[in-house]
This record gives structure tokens, sequence and C-alpha cells, in this order.
């Protein structure tokens, strides 16, 4: 059955309308159905002319809804008319969105800081379906910030997709900041709410990972797909298509090449749903009847869509933002899988040459009388509207400078726009993927000597020159004055390539609860289309929280405040979320605190009980720092589980401003005297900053023989006394350890 406008007009009736924070605004009193454009070809063109000084702005076409999601404080939204009114300014922070309710038409957003856009009518009504983007229009990305419509029927989802082994990721509710859902995915594999819990539906989400993952809001096929490059153009895609609405859903693949076989299957069972040799322009498109986690590999190029194409020639109510060659949404070759709908095209540079050809129906490919739809020159911010024919076509779009190209239809769907600021921008990024060790990291133990290794990728279309990196011991976020333990400098990082830097590094103590922290550019003074990937952390031992049955997600701060009296927040609460991802209940679940290191607690042993599939157990506790002891305090969390392995979850919190350690020399005038001695040896030296002071006594065969000092010392200078008086006449060695400083000193014992 195909979407009609009677069901329309009946979903506008029942559709709720979510709850949403202060910043949610609207600009009409009531939403009413646009008419269906009928324009013929040729007969609209539009331009968006306002004078603008801010960096970020692209283009949009929306009946509906425009959402903006921030992702940095003060960013300040525009949003033009297409004839240059400013319609509102708003003003957002962090992880804050608003929406504006608009007639149908074009629009200019205009903004100080990158921002992502959603279109159509996703907050009001249900029956649409896209993935999430970030500020530089990525599907696939640490962090992302998107929305949930209210369900439509069986199939309804939203799905996190990983790309990389271990991968560890969160999802929380943007209004309540509250954590709903944590797992550890490995490539090719999924974690769906259907499957695994209670549908967050009208709800702003967000989803961060320590490796890129992709996350699809669906209650409809109308989207494309991100390729595993993270793009929407590649040769590996993950995706998923159901069956709402009893509407056949199409897994439609259009190649950029030629001979290129493209293998479909089934992701969760292996079985194969199709094979074929595609050359470029042509597009193949497999039915889909059940809901079905798929899979599609290509040998080139190709771009993957889950829109209304094998069982629909026209009237399906649905909204998409076609996808270039190069994956972006906004480039200069389009082919493009189209039923009958309008399509509008934009332009983000000036003079631009712009050709629209009808090929001929997909399946009678190779396509035999092409015509030519509209060939003209269009401005920065113009757009070409037209109509495309009942059936199932492919239209190609040819411009001298980027374009972007929206399809819709009855003024029904959503999807995330094209961001045209991100065309002439560079993109670094890093992720846990990035960081690699020279030793494993199941193998080294404190005081080993290691490389680790930091790859910095540039994903946008520019080179960024200059590019300073800042690699931390704690996390720099923590403190107002991080100091970091090595700083350098990339000469350039070229378009879509990658540069790395080395560095040495001694592993601490407790590395289990210990972590690197890398920035790149970590003063902002490159331009970029997205900066929320420019962090990253990999911990020193490998890290199980988010591993199935029981992931374990923890928020708590990071760094107590010290005045040289008294710590703020003390005592300070830790809040641990508890999901039971298995496929079973969850029997005597019991957990156990442990704190160490000037920390304590009144709890530690927690009775939990059972945690039934897909249930969620909150336990909130106190911890209190002592105030004498600062440096670094170090608690876990251990789960125990009936017939399954107990997970301990580390954490780590710095105890006054212990941000530098490590970045200098700790410890200097580091001398012994008298040496040789045969009674008592003194041991001078001078402590730059606080630090936890580790002195050992070897001989010369690397036998331990006695652990001299292992204690937090303040700042200035010290003097240590060492009996030697009844060790055998010899060369010794003194091991000293402070920060990330280690100094090997030899000790002369006469008689």
């Amino acid at each position: 059955m195909k979407k009609s406008l009677l069901f329309l007009l009946f979903s506008w009736l029942i559709a709720v309308t979510p709850a949403l924070s202060q910043k949610t605004f609207y600009g009409a009193a009531e939403k009413q159905l646009p008419a269906v454009d009928t324009q013929e070809p040729g007969k609209l063109i539009v331009k968006i002319s306002e004078e603008r000084d801010d960096q970020f702005a692209t283009t949009i076409y929306t009946f509906g809804d425009i959402t903006v999601f921030a992702y940095f404080n003060q960013t300040d939204i525009n949003i033009y008319t297409q004839d240059g009114t400013l319609l509102t300014t708003q003003s957002l922070n962090a992880d804050e969105y608003f929406n504006y309710f608009a007639s149908a038409g074009i629009y200019r957003i205009v903004s100080n800081k990158t921002f992502t856009v959603l279109v159509g009518d996703a907050i009001n009504s249900y029956v649409n379906g896209y993935f999430a983007v970030d500020e530089s229009g990525r599907g696939v990305s640490t962090k992302l910030n998107t929305w949930m419509m209210q369900a439509y029927g069986a199939g309804s989802d939203f799905i996190v997709f990983a790309y990389n082994d271990n991968t560890n990721f969160t999802v929380r509710n943007l209004e309540t900041n509250a954590y709903i859902a944590g797992s550890s995915l490995n490539e090719g594999e999924h974690f769906s709410f259907a499957q695994f819990g209670a549908l967050p539906e009208t709800t702003p989400l967000q989803v961060t990972s320590d490796k890129p993952v992709s996350a699809l809001s669906y209650s409809d096929q109308d989207y494309y797909v991100p390729s595993s490059n993270g793009t929407f153009a590649g040769d590996l895609f993950y995706g998923y298509s159901a069956y709402v609405g009893s509407w056949t859903n199409s897994i439609t693949i259009t190649s950029y090449e030629n001979n290129n076989q493209v293998v479909i299957t089934n992701s969760e069972t292996g079985t194969n749903i199709g094979t074929v040799i595609l050359n470029e322009g042509q597009v193949a498109s497999f039915p889909i009847t059940s809901p079905t986690f798929w899979k599609v590999e290509s040998e080139y190029t190709v771009t993957v869509a889950n829109i209304p194409y094998v069982a629909f020639t026209g009237s399906y109510y649905y909204m998409t933002r076609a996808v270039d060659e190069g994956g972006s949404g906004a480039g200069t070759l389009f082919y493009i899988p189209v039923i009958g709908s309008r399509v509008d095209v934009f332009s983000f540079s000036e003079s631009n040459n712009v050709t629209i050809t009808k090929l001929g129906l997909y399946d009678a490919f190779p396509y035999a009388s092409p015509e030519i739809v509209w060939q003209g020159s269009l401005n920065e911010g113009e757009g070409y509207n037209f109509t495309s024919l009942t059936g199932s076509y492919v239209y190609k779009v040819v411009s001298d400078e980027p374009v972007s190209v929206l399809q819709s239809n009855g003024g029904a769907g959503a999807d995330f726009m094209p961001l045209s600021y991100a065309l002439d921008l560079p993109d670094l990024s890093i992720s846990t993927t990035d960081i690699s060790f020279s030793v494993p990291d199941t193998i080294y133990n404190p005081g080993d000597q290691i490389q680790v290794t930091f790859m910095v990728h540039n994903y946008g279309s520019v080179a960024a020159s200059q590019v300073q990196c800042k690699v931390y011991a704690v996390d720099p976020e923590a403190t107002d004055n991080p100091k970091a333990i090595y700083t350098t400098s990339l000469a350039s990082v070229a378009p879509y390539g990658e540069e790395s830097f080395t560095m040495n590094y001694t592993i601490p103590q407790y590395p289990e609860y210990r972590s690197l922290y890398v920035k790149v550019d970590p003063e902002t003074m490159i331009i970029e289309s997205n900066y929320s990937n420019n962090n990253s952390e990999r911990t020193l031992r490998p890290n199980t929280d988010l591993e199935a049955p029981l992931a374990v997600s923890v928020t708590a701060p990071m760094y107590l405040a010290y005045d040289g009296s008294m710590l703020d927040p003390n005592p300070f609460d830790v809040h641990f979320d508890i999901f039971n991802i298995g496929g079973a209940m969850a029997n005597n679940v019991t957990a156990q605190l442990t704190c160490m290191n000037g920390l304590s607690s009144s709890t530690s042993n927690i009775n939990i009980g059972n945690i039934p599939v897909n249930g969620t157990y909150p336990i909130d506790v106190e911890i209190t720092a002592d105030p004498l002891q600062l440096g670094f305090g170090f608690y876990s969390l251990t789960v125990y589980i009936n017939g399954v392995e107990e997970k301990t979850v580390n954490r780590m919190v710095m105890i006054g401003d212990i941000s530098g350690i490590g970045e200098v020399e700790v410890l200097k005038g580091l001398s012994i005297h008298p040496n040789p001695s045969s009674d008592v040896a003194e041991i001078v030296y001078n402590l730059e900053e606080k630090a936890l002071l580790n002195i050992e006594l070897y001989d010369v065969t690397g036998s331990k023989i006695r652990t001299v000092l292992n204690e937090y010392q303040n700042r200035g200078a010290q003097t240590i006394k060492m009996d030697v008086g009844n060790l055998e006449p010899g060369i010794y060695l003194l091991n000293f350890k402070a920060g990330n400083q280690s100094i090997v000193k030899k000790v002369m014992v006469a008689k």
C-alpha cells in the first residue's frame, strides 16, 4: 500500500508534538500541508542574497521543521528566507538544539560555528528515516547529535553501527542528560534499541564513541547510508531496512565505476541477498519486506540508499538528500535514482554551470535516450527546482563547482542536509584507533619504556598547516589549566591525508586506572568544519566497561579543586549505570566498591539482585577524598554475576591540580653523598611540583633489594637517609620515578 494524501492528513491529526526544551521555537501557529509542486522543468530559480560575515553557512529546502544541533558553546544561528529576510536568531550552547517550524520553501542557515541541520518533519511527524551526520557532514564519527522520531509500527528502530573491533559507545538523552544505553561492538555489529530495549521516541539523542560509529533513526525508508570511510560513497556499508506500513523497502545501489561487482548479504545470518555487476551510472535495487540488517560490499565506489524505488514509481511521500561521487552530498557529479518527486539543486559557488539529464529507467541500462532537463548557471545560494517523471528513473547532475540535491514528495520525510561550509575547510580527526603502542597493552608493566604513535587524519578537502598536537597524562577537559607531557607540530596534513608523530613514554604505576589523552589543534588556531573529533583517549590497559553481558557507564568528576585547605567537591558523587545487554536474565548480581590513594566511602558491598534482559540498574555512591593526600585517587567497581567472569571498572580522579605531572622534569638536583658510603647515604633532590616519588634499590644483576620510598611528596627541596650498613661492598643501582620521569643513579658501598 502506498502512502496517500489521506494517510498524511491523518498523520498530522494524530501526531503528538514532543515536549522540547526552551531552545524550541515555532514560526507558525499550526502546521499546514504544503501543496505538491507540479512546476514543469525550467520554471523556478530562487536566490538568497544576504550579506554575511559568519564563517559557516548552508542552503536548505524544507516543508516544515528546521532543527539545528549545536556542538559548541555560543553557537549563534541565523535563519533567512530565500529573499534574505531574517526569520530568527538563536544562541545555543554545546549539545543544545532548537526547532523552527517554517512553511515550505528554501532557506539559508548562517552561523559563527559549525552545526548540523535536520529538515522535513522529523519533529512534528514520524514516518521518515535518516542517518545522523557530524558538523562536517560525515555519517561515521565519534560524536553525533540527532533525533529519534515517534515510532511508526513494527520495524521502527534506533540503531548504532560499528566499523572497528572493540568499539565502545554510549547513548544519552540530550534533554535529561541521562545515559540510556552503552555497549561494546565489533566491526559489522550493531546495537538495536528495538532488540535490546525500549525505543527513545520523540527524543534528542547523542551518540559518543571511542571509534567512529553511525546512528540511524528509522520509522520508514528514505535515506542514504554512510560508508565505512565516513562519507556516503565507498565500498563497504552497513544498513537496515524494514517494512513499516507494509511498504516495500529497497536497498538501492548506484555505481560510479565500470565493471563494479557488488555483493549484498544479511549481516546477521550471512545469507546472500543479491550479487550484481554494475557500470558507471547504473542502478540496482533489491526489495526488502521484513526487518533486515544488511551489508553491501563493492569493488569500486558506489552509493547505497534505502529508498522507495523497487515497488513505487510515484505518489510516495518521502525526503532524502542525494549523494554525489565524493560522498559528502555536495559535489559535482550525481547519479540519482528518483521516482516521481520534487528535486532541488543548490549551488555553493558563483557562476556555477549545471546540467541536469534524465538518463532513463533504471532497469533499461544502457540508457538509450538521455534527455537534458535543464542547463544553466547558478550563483551561490541559488537553487533550481523541477519535478521528476513518474517512474523509477535515473537522473544525472553535473556541475563545474559543488551543488547539493534534495529529493522530496508530498510534504513528508526528513533528512540531515549537506553542509556546504565543509567544502572548503580541513577536518582534522583522531580516535582511539589512531593511538598505537609499540608493546601490546596486555604485556608491559609499570616503569617500562614504550613508544606511542598517534595518527592524525584530515578528512577535509583543504590542507591543514602547522597542526599543533598535545598529549596529556590526565583528561585536559578536567582542569582549567591542562599541561601536556608532549607537544609537537605537524608541518602539513594533506587533504584526505594523514600524518603521524611518535613519543617515548614510561608506563606509570596503576596503569589499569590510567589513560593517554591527545588533542589536535588544542588552541583552535585552524578553522575546521568539525572540531569535536579532534580529541581522543586510549586506556593503558584494555577497557571492558561496555562489553556484554553487563555494560557499565560511569558519570563522575575527574578533578577536585584544592584551595590550600579544602577540596571541591568533597565528597563527590559517582553514578554507575549497569545495562544488561546479554540475552538472558542476569541473576544475583552484586557489586563491590574499592577506594585507594586517599579515597574512602561508606559504601562497599552492593546487592543488586536480578537485572532483566535490556534492563538498567543505577548505582549512586559518595566518595570522600583526603585533602592531605593530593595526587591521583583511584576507585573501582567490580560487578559479579552468577556463571560469568566478574567485571572491574576502574576510574581515577585528580585531587588538586596535578595535571602537569610529566610535562617537565619533576625531579631535579639529584645527588647522593657520601658516595661511596659505608653506613648511611643521604639522597638530596628537589621536586618541581607535588608528585608520587618511587625509589627502589637494585643490585647489578637487576634483582630488587628493597623499596626505599613510595609516597606523594610536596614540591621543594628534600633529603632522605638510606641505610646501607647491612649491604655487601659493591655497586648498587637506585631507580627514581617521579611523574613520567625515570632516573637511575649508581651507589657505591664500601667497608
